[in-house]
């Protein structure tokens, strides 16, 4: 139902491989609270600083009717991509879910902006240098130090476009000491906004709240400490900024615009997604693995999220440029394992 967001964010969890007793509750939201931002809503602009901006207050939930959903489980995602595991798969999109946008002129539904904007979780902001989101390590940003604290105090938490998050608390097993998910990201941003100097890179994060470090704090495999499994070894966030490490692999390598279509494998999984035949190009990850620990029988949470964020010089505040997160395939693992994302 188009209304029914629990059912809906319980919809999400099964398709994930999540379900009975071990799946506690599911919630839908924004990435945090509501926010408001100046943008030419409902306008076209063709020059820079052109239009007539308002202070738009976003809406309180991620836009979800008939003609547009930003969420959604789909028995496959376009021609080619099929569920990891079960029937189903779990998809949280910055715009449609099945009509991407590569539009940067205008703030409209058509063109991607779902009319919502909200902060990102202070608890990760705190432990973010200076309150900002990082640029990628591979793209001349630094790899994020353990123990910051209060990184906010006094500043304001960021504020992100468009973002979907699925918040699900599960309870272990108690022969479970980590768990796994598949995820594909793909994005109508690539290539040509990877390691781009303006900060407007759509982003997923994992956020995992678990007792594990504090459990078992001589273990070789630790959590993250800013609690982001959605990071591969080197520190970089899934997003476009995978690109130099050559996760990016479901492209078209005739794209001579390209910089990384070496890595290129596999463009037809792109067939039916709504990323195919995009003009600026696009490019997915295919499926990547994220892992974290867990004590055996507590109840962790973990924070799901996609969003855009940055400026874009026409209308405001960034809609555009749609990227798409897959997830399925969440299994138990009986040992620890390596945190975080990678081609596992």
């Amino acid at each position: 139902m188009l209304d029914d967001y629990p059912g809906n964010a319980i919809k999400l969890a099964h398709a994930m491989g999540i379900c009975g007793d071990q799946l506690v509750s599911a919630e839908i939201s924004l990435a945090g609270p509501a926010a408001t931002e100046s943008i030419a809503d409902e306008q076209c602009i063709s020059i820079s600083g052109g239009g007539n901006k308002i202070s738009r207050q976003s809406l309180p939930l991620p836009y979800y009717t008939n003609e547009y959903k930003t969420f959604a489980a789909p028995n496959q995602f376009g021609s080619n991509i099929t569920p990891k595991e079960g029937s189903k798969i779990a998809v949280l999109s910055t715009g449609p879910w099945n009509a991407p946008t590569q539009e940067f002129k205008c703030a409209k539904l058509s063109s991607g902006d779902m009319k919502t904007a909200s902060k990102v979780p202070e608890d990760w902001m705190n432990m973010m240098p200076d309150c900002t989101i990082p640029r990628s390590p591979s793209c001349g940003g630094t790899v994020v130090e353990d123990g910051l604290t209060d990184q906010c105090a006094g500043k304001e938490i960021p504020t992100v476009q468009d973002p979907v998050m699925l918040t699900l608390k599960i309870k272990a097993p108690m022969n479970a000491r980590a768990f796994q998910f598949n995820l594909f990201f793909l994005s109508a941003e690539y290539p040509g906004t990877a390691c781009s100097s303006s900060a407007f890179n759509d982003f997923f994060f994992a956020l995992l709240d678990s007792e594990h470090n504090t459990k078992y704090p001589d273990d070789e495999y630790q959590n993250p400490y800013d609690k982001n499994l959605g990071k591969d070894a080197k520190g970089n966030f899934v997003g476009v900024d995978l690109a130099p490490e050559g996760l990016f692999t479901v492209c078209d390598k005739s794209n001579s615009s390209n910089n990384y279509r070496e890595f290129c494998e596999d463009a037809t999984l792109l067939q039916g997604t709504g990323f195919d035949g995009m003009s600026a190009g696009s490019g997915g990850t295919g499926w990547l693995t994220t892992r974290g620990n867990v004590v055996p029988g507590e109840t962790i949470t973990l924070r799901l999220a996609i969003f855009e964020q940055g400026t874009v010089w026409t209308y405001g505040p960034d809609h555009s440029y749609d990227s798409t997160v897959l997830l399925d395939g969440f299994k138990w693992l009986p040992k620890p394992a390596k945190a975080g994302t990678g081609q596992y």
